[in-house]
């Protein structure tokens, strides 16, 4: 039995547990079960129905139907506030298992189930051996979000890391883990005053480091594929005036395409993550420079064998004088041998399909391995659109947050240094931003891993990122923090 629960937005509350206006007679709960797909920005599992019964008591039948008010408009209040009218509150349910250890759990409700009563409906009577007015046995059902959210738990900012380079964050006091958790992580260590322009980018979170590996371009072997006269060369420049990953980016230049050029780059995969992984994203950061003409970017997976096992579609690439991360598709990976030694490589393609003399540059290639609902790939756009003046709009913290508990929907916001949000509302991402995480302890073992991938630098309200390969505001490639917060969640509750 429930030995607390309660519906309430904050001003209007409803303690059906109370054993004075309120009394409950019964709650089945319901449990969730894992969503079949993962779109939609709702978390990994399925909304359940809930069913309650409760007695009203009133020293007035005025009081008795009042009582019964507030549960009725608290129920409408939740459809509104999932449609999406800013006006109402989010209604949770709370609720605390007899015997509990655990502090009050919560979920938002969506309002009345399909199906259900459509209404409240109470029958005032008169008691006489209590001397009240009562009405027995109200039911109501509704829609709730199927995870039960408990404790926060926080790490704290990690250390400081190049842009571009993985980072973890501080070591928090995290509890054991057996389920996961909505996450919400933030890139830090931005301010106003140097932070005049981010670019579009990714952002990748994972619980094992291993699924990510970045390439370096000009480590790649590149061969040059060129039908009916093509002639095309690639070589090795520095670059480091552009803060490239590596002091030197990768440049494919094409003399003439005749019957058809590709510029075929071949990376190895380690075997760990070949064993591990099911999927692959593969992210290329690279500029066309060439104005007037377009490529196309594609990304295979090569077995141990030499068969490629998966293409990805081919990208257009137009002219761009600044650098940009692009997602190359994701693609499946081989499975592993018997024995264990598939380690396979990743192919990259570049092929020129308009103009003779092209020259294209590529810094580096992040291969990420998807095996669980714990890894995701977030696409997120520049820090604020054009025409927007950038002294308003330059943010301190860019953060991804599932907001189950919050709002109807999760965001991809980036923060101002008062925390009120920098875009007011407007919402730069692609996919499903609800991250979730069941580390054994932040900064350790099973810790969220993130890497944020982004151009940029000094490009003002005109939203050019200029040249730099990474971002750089000043000149100076950024150094991120990540923090990280998690809502400890149960399916059923304890």
């Amino acid at each position: 039995m429930f030995q607390f629960v309660e519906l309430t937005d904050a001003t209007n509350t409803a303690t059906l547990t109370d054993m004075v206006v309120y009394f409950l007679t019964s709650l089945d709960l319901g449990v969730a079960s894992l969503r079949d797909g993962e779109l939609g920005g709702e978390g990994p599992y399925d909304d359940v129905t809930t069913k309650i019964t409760f007695h009203v008591r009133g020293t007035t039948a005025a009081d008795a139907y009042a009582a019964i008010d507030v549960v009725n408009k608290l129920l409408d209040n939740a459809r509104r506030w999932w449609r999406g009218d800013i006006s109402v509150a989010l209604v949770k349910l709370r609720l605390q298992v007899q015997g509990s250890t655990l502090p009050v759990l919560e979920c938002a409700i969506k309002g009345r189930a399909p199906g259900g009563p459509a209404n409240v409906r109470p029958q005032i009577t008169w008691d006489q051996n209590l001397c009240l007015y009562i009405s027995e046995d109200v039911t109501i059902q509704f829609v709730r979000r199927g995870q039960l959210f408990g404790a926060t738990e926080t790490s704290g900012f990690g250390t400081a890391v190049n842009n571009g380079d993985t980072m973890v964050p501080g070591v928090g006091a995290w509890s054991a883990a057996d389920a996961l958790h909505p996450t919400r992580v933030r890139i830090g260590n931005l301010t106003r005053a140097t932070t005049p322009y981010v670019g579009p980018g990714f952002v990748l979170i994972t619980n094992s480091s291993g699924k990510i590996i970045i390439l370096e371009a000009e480590a790649l072997t590149w061969n040059v594929l060129g039908k009916g006269g093509a002639v095309g060369s690639t070589a090795t420049v520095a670059d480091a005036a552009n803060n490239a990953r590596g002091g030197s980016i990768r440049r494919l230049t094409s003399t003439t395409i005749a019957g058809g050029i590709t510029f075929q780059g071949i990376g190895n995969l380690t075997i760990t993550f070949a064993r591990t992984a099911r999927f692959a994203v593969v992210f290329a950061n690279m500029k066309n420079t060439t104005f007037g003409a377009t490529c196309q970017a594609q990304a295979q997976i090569v077995d141990a064998s030499g068969s490629i096992t998966a293409s990805a579609p081919a990208i257009p690439i137009d002219a761009n004088a600044a650098a940009q991360w692009y997602n190359l598709g994701l693609i499946a990976m081989p499975p592993a041998n018997v024995g264990g030694s598939n380690g396979g490589t990743v192919n990259v393609l570049i092929t020129p399909t308009i103009g003779g003399g092209v020259t294209f540059d590529i810094d580096s290639i992040v291969i990420f391995g998807i095996t669980t609902e714990a890894d995701r790939a977030i696409a997120i756009g520049a820090s604020y659109p054009a025409g927007i003046p950038a002294p308003t709009n330059r943010p301190v913290a860019i953060e991804i947050n599932h907001q189950l508990i919050s709002a109807p929907d999760s965001r991809v916001v980036t923060i101002a240094t008062d925390g009120v949000d920098d875009l007011a509302g407007v919402d730069y991402r692609r996919g499903d931003v609800v991250l979730i995480t069941s580390p054994a302890s932040a900064g350790g073992s099973g810790s969220p891993t993130v890497l944020w991938l982004v151009t940029g630098s000094e490009g003002g309200g005109s939203g050019s990122g200029g040249n730099y390969w990474r971002y750089s505001p000043g000149g100076v490639v950024f150094q991120a923090t990540l923090d990280v917060m998690r809502r400890l969640s149960y399916i059923v509750p304890r």
